[in-house]
């Protein structure tokens, strides 16, 4: 019996191996800090580096897309038998609970803005989400607890039964039914959150996400700006940001004084892909808000395009002259970072 299951086995990961790749996205190492202060939880479960993504990819397999993330850590499954007794959890449950929600359309505010109950960051109406998918080894008893607390997001949530960990222990892969996506199209965007699971959570608190509390302790993430009341500060560990955006300034940008989440950004993998570098002019003006660039639209600048600077900070244009643009940053911070006379490039598809 033993040999069929490894036979069974080794026809399931050929079959992953095997896919063809749609898109592979690369993300910095040691950035699982979320909003740049996370301290693990002391417990030894918690190996720095289980929630730290290191590259997302999709695959195309006959009728299913293979959505896979890879980690600088091994995942382990949790062995400590007080857990698995006391929450009934399986013997391959593991610690790391992702979200990725799937802009489908690229059409501002036709989707959803609000995630999974206990994230705490709302996404930008421009990367609205029409699907998501979880990496849950509590599949059934989350899919029961979103029914519950948000219904409307269950019918356009998958959440795999089966987690599938690669041979080295550090990439993690789910199988999502095209049926349930739709045909693959290039102007997808995917907003890819990682968090811990709590196996202890209840639906009132948040959706089986552990907390960044203000604190470490042995099951707590500490560095948190917590709350006795209301947490307004993301609970994520690792994110993708889009190309040339800081993850810790993004999810740090949230309000608690006026009770108010982060917003966070999509990547458009194909989309970014296509987009060519043209007209190049510099920067003439800065100061915190804005930045004035000697190109306009005799150069081919519109109101909402995207110019880069130093081949690193994006800003969008937003009034438009003929030799002139006056843009804003997308981060608050990039200001800091650019001098006058740095080269800028119109991003044209």
């Amino acid at each position: 019996m033993k040999k069929i299951y490894t036979f069974l086995f080794l026809i399931i990961l050929l079959q992953i191996i095997y896919a063809d790749i749609l898109f592979e996205l690369e993300d910095p190492s040691g950035d699982d800090y979320g909003a740049g202060n996370i301290v693990y939880p002391e417990h030894p479960m918690f190996e720095k580096g289980i929630f730290d993504i290191v590259s997302f990819k999709v695959s195309l397999e006959k009728d299913y897309y293979i959505f896979s993330l890879t980690f600088a850590k091994k995942i382990k499954p949790v062995e400590h038998h007080e857990f698995k007794y006391n929450y009934s959890l399986p013997d391959d449950f593991i610690l790391p609970l992702v979200h990725i929600y799937i802009d489908e359309d690229h059409i501002e505010e036709s989707g959803f803005v609000e995630t999974i109950f206990g994230t705490n960051v709302n996404i930008s109406p421009e990367n609205a989400w029409e699907r998501a998918v979880v990496f849950s080894s509590l599949s059934e008893r989350y899919r029961g607890a979103l029914k519950k607390k948000q219904p409307e997001f269950e019918k356009r949530t998958i959440i795999p039964e089966k987690i599938y960990v690669s041979k080295n222990k550090r990439e993690l892969s789910v199988k999502v039914p095209v049926s349930f996506l739709g045909e693959f199209s290039p102007d997808w965007g995917f907003t890819v959150l990682v968090m811990s699971h709590d196996f202890s959570q209840t639906v009132f608190k948040n959706i089986f996400i552990r907390e960044v509390k203000s604190t470490a302790s042995q099951f707590n993430f500490g560095g948190g700006d917590g709350d006795l009341f209301k947490n307004y500060d993301p609970n994520i560990i690792d994110y993708i940001p889009p190309l040339f955006q800081k993850q810790k300034i993004i999810l740090k940008d949230y309000d608690k004084e006026n009770r108010k989440f982060t917003t966070v950004y999509a990547v458009y993998p194909l989309v970014s892909q296509v987009k060519e570098q043209s007209v190049i002019g510099e920067v003439k003006q800065i100061s915190e808000d804005k930045v004035v660039i000697n190109l306009g639209s005799n150069n081919g600048v519109t109101e909402n395009s995207e110019l880069l600077i130093n081949s690193k900070i994006t800003v969008i244009a937003k009034d438009v002259f003929p030799e002139l643009t006056i843009a804003a940053f997308i981060n608050s911070e990039d200001w800091k970072d650019i001098e006058l006379g740095m080269k800028v490039t119109v991003l044209k598809e």
